[in-house]
């Protein structure tokens, strides 16, 4: 197969290959200007409205389920997670509720693209940005290895498999790896083909059929230098992350001229500012303060031991996600790994009204706390340097699990 002619003779439109395109604007539209309220700790799309917008996408699939979650709609899950970790959407606060709302800034970007350049945005974020832990913790690093998944699966496929139902066990793999979420994204792309069958009672999204397509196999055999089944990139040389999305582009040059531009991020600006942050430790206790931007994460774990009386001789971690849903880590001051609490700062994390993170105290008894950051408040220059706290409730636990009084 002349895979160089393949993507030569391709145009990319809104209409194909495949329904990427014409779907993920459909997710766009569905969230709207307004935003839309989300649903439980990982700030999902409302359950009530995912069977609406599931008949709006290009092809909806038959669900034969009581009350089915976002997950048991793969293809509305994998739109989700593209939409997430594109940065095109934010969580934001309206009173007490948590919305999902478009940036302005990225969607002005997005719309400055054209299909081929938003194809290709998509693509590479679902290749090498895609992070199933928002949806899931449980998820594992396996689950976002979206090259792999689609390397070992076109292994598998040869020229296509005509009845699943006679391989039970190869269909039982699929629903874990790839996933389904990650199968109804190849078929947005257009990387595969699928044929669905009739839910079976009580069941959820049902597939009889998968099939390669050429517009696939010559987009994986560029990736791949030309090997189509190869599980290695040439991307080892390159010194940063985002040096990926050029290389990527650079790829494809050659076969589509329009391809030019790719979605552009704002930078993260420091969030000046006087923070009010709910502390919980579960079953235990909760206390109050405000911190001005300016406090460093080292000043914020001492502020937080101090309430709980613990003494401060174990390492420890903050634990949060960024404006695109990126798990981020920073550490102790004496661990092997930066960044390091005592020198970044609370406005650094740049959080949002209603965003979490985790404070993980002693990795050995492993106290984990609950930060909320409930207010930030523009105050100038004026916000006081030190942490407050502000009010406390409930009981201070033992920090070795005996009374060190009586010890």
């Amino acid at each position: 197969m002349d895979y160089q002619k393949i993507l030569t003779d391709t145009r990319i439109t809104g209409d194909g290959p495949g329904t990427i395109l014409r779907d993920f604007d459909t997710l766009l539209d569905f969230i709207g200007e307004a935003g839309i309220e989300t649903s439980g700790k990982y700030n999902l799309l409302p359950m009530k409205q995912l069977a609406t917008l599931n008949a709006r996408l290009c092809q909806p699939i038959r669900l034969d389920l009581r009350r089915p979650q976002q997950k048991s709609y793969p293809p509305i899950q994998g739109l989700y997670l593209l939409l997430r970790v594109s940065g095109l959407v934010v969580l934001a606060r309206k009173g007490k509720k948590t919305l999902l709302a478009l940036d302005p800034e990225v969607l002005a970007s997005w719309q400055k693209l054209n299909h081929t350049e938003r194809y290709f945005a998509l693509l590479e974020i679902w290749l090498f940005d895609m992070d199933s832990t928002l949806v899931d913790e449980r998820a594992g690093f396996m689950e976002d290895a979206s090259l792999q998944h689609w390397v070992r699966l076109r292994r598998k496929l040869g020229e296509g498999i005509r009845d699943l139902d006679q391989q039970p066990d190869l269909r039982d793999r699929l629903n874990y790896i790839p996933g389904l979420h990650n199968l109804a994204l190849m078929r947005m792309f257009g990387l595969i083909e699928l044929q669905d069958a009739a839910p079976e009672p009580g069941a959820g999204w049902h597939i009889e059929s998968i099939r390669p397509t050429a517009f696939g196999d010559a987009l994986l055999a560029r990736l791949q230098q030309d090997d189509l089944f190869s599980i290695t990139l040439d991307i080892a040389a390159l010194s940063d992350e985002e040096d990926v999305p050029e290389w990527f582009l650079g790829k494809f040059q050659a076969f589509f001229p329009e391809l030019q531009n790719y979605l552009e991020l704002p930078e993260e600006a420091f969030r000046e500012g006087l923070h009010t942050l709910r502390v919980a430790l579960p079953s235990y206790c909760e206390g109050r303060f405000t911190a001005s931007g300016d406090t460093t994460l080292e000043a914020l774990s001492n502020a937080i031991l101090d309430m709980v009386e613990f003494d401060d001789d174990h390492l420890y971690c903050f634990r949060y996600r960024d404006r695109q849903g990126r798990r981020c880590e920073v550490n102790h001051p004496y661990m092997d790994e930066g960044p390091y609490a005592d020198e970044i700062r609370l406005g650094d994390l740049t959080l949002a009204e209603g965003q979490t993170l985790s404070y993980i105290f002693d990795f050995g008894d492993h106290w984990a706390f609950e930060i909320t950051a409930e207010h930030i408040v523009d105050t100038g220059d004026e916000a006081p340097k030190a942490v407050k706290m502000l009010d406390f409730k409930g009981k201070i636990p033992s920090q070795y699990g005996y009374d060190e009084d009586q010890d």
